[in-house]
This record gives C-alpha cells, structure tokens and sequence, in this order.
C-alpha cells in the first residue's frame, strides 16, 4: 500500500495535518517515535484548538466529563493573560473563573498527554494509520520509502516532518543523524527550531524568509509565528517589522549562514494575518525543497498552523 501522506510527528502541526488530510479523503498514517499528542500534551486544550475552531463546541460535548477528571494540580497549560484572551474565544473549554469573574490560578491538567491522546484518537481513529512509540529511522525520497525501527518499510506520495522543538535545531548536536534522516526529504514542517531565546526574541517579528539549511542541502521558506501575540503592542494594526530587529536577524543569519545564500522576503502586521487570514504564498516547487513553520503555542500560532496545514495539503494534492 502506498500512503497518500506520511506524516512524522504528531504535535501541533502534525495533528492539523493529519486532519485535513483525511478531511480531503487522502490515505495517511502518522509515525510518532513517543505518545501520540506530542506537544500538544503540555496544554491539554491545545488539542481541541488543532481541529479548528468551528469544532470546538463538539469537543467541548465530547470532552466535558473527561476534562472534570483532570482538574487538579498538575501541569500548568497556558499563562493567565493567554488563558482569559483565549476563553473568550471559546478555544479552551476548560479554562475556569471564579463567581467574580477572574481566572481560577489553580487550572492545571493532571495528565495533558492522555488527554491530547484521546482527543487526537476520537477525531480521527479508523482514518489514519497510526504508527505510535515507533521512530522513523530514513528516508529514500528517490524510491519514496520510510524505513521504521521496527524494520517495516512504508511507502509514500508526499512525506512531512513535524518533530518539533529540536528535531531539526540548528544549534542541535545530532547533525549527523538529522543528515542520514532529513537529506533526501523534499518537505519538512516543524512547530519551532531549537533556537536560543535571545534570538527567538527578534525572529518572531519576521513574516517569513528563505534560506539555505547547509545539513540538509537544500532551500528552505520559512514562516516563524512565534509568540506573535505575547508581544504585540495595544494598538497592533500598524505594528510592523522594525529596523532593529531587521538588523538583528540580518546579522545573526549572517554568521551562521556566512557560506550560504539567503534573503529575508518580507514582513507583513500580525493583525493582517492573523484576521484576515492573509497567508504567505507556498510555491512547492524545486527552488524551495524544504518548508519549515515557526509555530509557538499561542492560540495563533494553533490557528495559523491549521491554515497552513490545509493551503499546503491543497496545494499537493489539487
């Protein structure tokens, strides 16, 4: 059987992928090396906002009862500013106040990865093949082949990476191995690269750009997202890339790419995108072999990811 849609990792933007994959009827299996949820499992509302937010209420019906169950002192899912902006958007059904109407500090979930796991299943079980506490081992995009730990060999149309946090960090010590695994790959999607927090500070104002990633010989468009409504001033419909921060991201690419060719391609207001979903454009062609999001954990982030999720499956697969 040869998979429509190969998808490895199944956090944030792995989750939105597979969704819209199945929506669009493509045969898919998802590999995830830990438990199914990824980092969906720090913030156990997380999972409802991956299905998108015309769904919410449903999970929020299907979920009621299990969420009740979780509610004591574990771990902590999202700051008290992101939970209250948030809830009013009906995003994170469990989010609680108290009879003044202020944020109960005691949200926890006690088990985010068994919730994420169970939201992740009930949406999608039956329509995806799930390949879980398995590690995918290389890629051969020339026979268009996935060889897993366990030694079985799966085949596919279009393949994904959505690892996450330092799967593919630049600043990662295992590039020998990302080389062996990635090298041969012709699309990649990520939920944040391994990046110092000095530098995460100015890239999240970059819209996107394109690079060379020197390990994996290839182009990359970039969408970094991060943290774009944490530091959002109060009047956020003029707030563009400064030149301080241009500057910055100029002079820190150019001395770890000080061999390879790149260009910042532009920068456009977090208002802009954010409502009027004005998304970059996607040329999945030779140029850029390699597409690498930025997503952070807000809620726009989550969002974005979706969008992104479905342009690119809809673009793949006309």
């Amino acid at each position: 059987m040869i998979y429509d849609v190969i998808i490895i990792g199944s956090g944030i933007s792995g989750s939105a992928l597979s969704f819209i994959a199945k929506e669009y009827g493509l045969k898919v299996a998802v590999v995830e090396k830990d438990l199914i949820g990824g980092d969906i499992s720090r913030y156990g509302g997380a999972a409802a906002l991956v299905f998108g937010e015309d769904e919410v209420l449903e999970v929020n019906k299907i979920t009621e009862s299990y969420f009740q169950e979780f509610w004591m002192q574990g771990a902590p899912i999202f700051n008290r500013k992101c939970l209250i902006r948030t809830n009013e958007k009906r995003f994170f059904p469990f989010a609680k106040f108290d009879k003044k109407g202020n944020l109960n500090q005691s949200c926890f979930v006690a088990n985010p990865a068994d919730l994420a796991k169970w939201i992740l299943f009930e949406k999608i079980r039956g329509d995806i093949d799930i390949y879980e506490g398995i590690e995918a081992i290389q890629i051969d995009y020339k026979e268009r082949t996935l060889l897993l730990s366990t030694g079985t060999i799966l085949s596919f149309k279009k393949i994904f990476l959505s690892t996450g946090n330092g799967s593919i960090g630049f600043m990662s010590s295992h590039h020998q191995k990302t080389n062996i695994l990635y090298k041969k790959l012709n699309l990649v999607l990520v939920d944040g690269l391994d990046l110092d927090n000095e530098i995460m500070n100015f890239y999240h104002d970059i819209d996107c750009y394109d690079f060379y990633l020197p390990y994996l010989d290839k182009r990359a468009f970039c969408f970094p997202i991060n943290n774009f409504v944490d530091f959002l001033p109060n009047n956020s419909r003029d707030y563009r890339l400064n030149t301080e921060s241009l500057f910055l991201a100029n002079t820190y690419l150019k001395e770890l790419y000080s061999q390879h060719e790149y260009k910042i391609v532009g920068a456009r207001t977090y208002y802009e995108v954010y409502t009027n979903e004005r998304l970059p454009n996607i040329k999945t062609d030779d140029r850029y072999s390699c597409i690498v999001f930025f997503n952070g954990f807000s809620g726009s982030g989550l969002r974005l990811s979706f969008g992104y999720a479905k342009k690119i499956i809809r673009e793949l697969f006309p």
